[in-house]
């Protein structure tokens, strides 16, 4: 029953994976120069705009989103400055100087997405995008005991995108008491399945 659970989320995640590049407005494309990207802000997704700034080592920029509609989240209050953007978000992702090849193997070593053994790949898919590509790895855990995380966890899936220059990879968790989490994880399919990267020096084109 539980693998039957697994591969049913797993299919539906991957199901009609279908990349878009072209600006539409009824799309709410986020064009971000700057980052080296552009997405579309798919349903139950807000994208929060921070202004252009400098990051160390290799992060070029971050992308905070918050959840809208039934996966909403309560806060307790609004931070008291700007510096506290992340007390308004949901999660954020990190675009990095870095090749989706090398941010891939990163993930896949021993002492990525596995955890030292404390989960195992289930599933890997892989998505040419229009401007570079998209893999899905689903794990399952596989080490209870002390480690209260992964006890919790009903699965996890592991999205790595970009090109030559630029990658992002993002960890999404699924717990088990978490009535929102197909919805969640299709939100998060939708927003990777939609990005273009953009190489140095190439520029969208697009104005907002």
């Amino acid at each position: 029953m539980k693998n039957f659970f697994f591969w049913g989320v797993f299919l539906a995640l991957l199901g009609s994976v279908i990349p878009s590049s072209a600006y539409a407005v009824a799309e709410h494309r986020v064009v971000r120069d700057y980052c080296h990207v552009s997405f579309v802000e798919p349903a139950f997704l807000d994208y929060i705009e921070l202004p252009d700034d400098e990051y160390p080592g290799d992060i070029v920029c971050y992308l905070p989103f918050v959840f809208n509609g039934k996966l909403k989240q309560s806060r307790a209050g609004l931070p008291g400055s700007v510096q506290d953007w992340r007390a308004l978000t949901d999660f954020v992702i990190a675009i990095e100087r870095l090749p989706v090849a090398q941010a891939l193997r990163k993930v896949t070593s021993s002492d990525g997405a596995a955890q030292g053994g404390i989960f195992t790949l289930a599933a890997k898919k892989k998505v040419d995008l229009k401007t570079g590509v998209l893999y899905l790895l689903s794990y399952t855990p596989t080490k209870f005991g002390t480690n209260t995380t992964s006890f919790e966890t009903q699965a996890l899936t592991v999205f790595v995108l970009g090109n030559e220059r630029y990658s992002i990879t993002f960890y999404g968790y699924s717990l088990k008491k978490d009535q929102g989490r197909d919805m969640r994880l299709r939100a998060y399919r939708d927003l990777f399945s939609s990005f273009s990267f953009l190489s140095d020096g190439q520029h969208s084109g697009y104005h907002e």
